[in-house]
């Protein structure tokens, strides 16, 4: 955390993981054992940086920038057939990798008063190896999980109000 000036604060960090997810898997259809286990090692640096510019006491303008990371839940990488209510199934995808994310945001924040908040904020999001559920060719409507594409995109913003009513 440093002060730029009296009005802008910069504040950046980083951290280092070591991620390893390892799952093992015994079906009527196949098993680790022959097929090895679903394995996920990645090592990441996920920098974050953030700055913060005091209009005035009422008025702040916000920048963030940060690297994360979607680790495939375990429905989506087991390859387990489940059962879906609607007449679907949904197998899982041994050969996941992990979801690398760029986050940037942008807001402004109102206090009118002692508790009280209005804020807008803009983000997007730029996901490389996003993960999707898509069919599979088959007659039996079973859906899986793929890595689709180099990258997504995500842009959104969000709007708070905090008012205080007595």
């Amino acid at each position: 955390i440093r002060n730029l000036s009296e009005k802008l604060l910069l504040t950046a960090g980083a951290r280092f993981e070591n991620i390893t997810q390892e799952v093992e898997y015994n079906t009527n259809i196949a098993n680790s054992i022959a097929n090895g286990p679903a394995t996920i090692e990645e090592n990441l640096f996920l920098p974050s940086a953030g700055l913060k510019y005091n209009i005035n006491d009422d008025n702040i303008i916000r920048l963030a920038g940060s690297r994360t990371y979607i680790l495939p839940r375990f429905k989506e990488i087991a390859p387990f057939r489940y059962d879906n209510a609607g007449g679907t199934s949904t197998q899982g995808n041994p050969n996941l990798d992990i979801s690398t994310v760029l986050n940037l945001d942008i807001s402004y924040e109102f206090y009118p008063s002692r508790g009280e908040l209005f804020s807008v904020t803009g983000f997007y999001k730029n996901i490389k190896d996003p993960i999707a559920r898509t069919e599979i060719p088959t007659a039996g409507n079973t859906l899986t999980y793929l890595n689709v594409g180099d990258q997504a995109t995500v842009i959104g913003a969000e709007i708070e109000v905090r008012k205080n009513i007595f």
